[in-house]
């Protein structure tokens, strides 16, 4: 009996998110190096998004910024997806908190997550391998995050027109100035 009950709740659950069902959202990432932040997507193109993410580092006082071109699939359920990408990352570090001459790392960034909507919130938790190319303690960095994002323009939805035979009508009468084989007649 409770298993039937926790999986009518999971599914139950799992039929009310949505995904990619937003043009425009933004909102707070919690980052696993101890960084807070923002985010923003915004979608450039059918399954295409663009990301840009602020984030502070509570322990050194570091400010990274980084920005992804993501590909987002549809997976198991309506609304839920997983997405991957590309992009680059800057981190600049604060002289204070730092006991070395080190610089902030720079350099090429990718993106691996799950993503699920609900309402007008986003929430997805990804991973990110970061490279240094130029400067940086450490050639590769990789951490993981977790966003929740207000949904600030939804997606348009496109509207069914259940009249087909509307369309099949206005194709029978073609187009205008063209003529039927019957209208045509012979002027010889």
């Amino acid at each position: 009996m409770k298993r039937a009950t926790i999986i009518c709740l999971f599914f139950s659950f799992m039929t009310t998110l949505t995904a990619q069902s937003y043009r425009t959202s933004a909102g707070l990432r919690f980052d696993s190096d101890k960084a807070l932040g923002i985010t923003i997507q915004q979608k450039i193109y059918e399954n295409y998004t663009l990301e840009g993410l602020v984030l502070t580092n509570t322990n050194n006082g570091s400010t990274s910024t980084a920005l992804f071109v993501e590909q987002h699939q549809k997976f198991l359920f309506k609304n839920f997806n997983i997405y991957f990408g590309v992009g680059l990352h800057k981190t600049w570090l604060d002289s204070d908190k730092v006991e070395t001459e080190e610089k902030g790392g720079s350099g090429p960034a990718g993106i691996v997550g799950i993503e699920a909507s609900m309402g007008r919130f986003n929430f997805s938790w990804d991973v990110q391998p970061k490279a240094n190319v130029w400067g940086g303690e450490r050639f590769f960095n990789m951490n993981s995050g977790f966003s929740i994002r207000y949904i600030i323009v939804k997606k348009k939805k496109k509207k069914i027109n259940w009249k087909f035979w509307e369309k099949w009508q206005k194709d029978k009468k073609g187009k205008k100035g063209e003529k039927k084989w019957w209208e045509i007649r012979d002027k010889n």
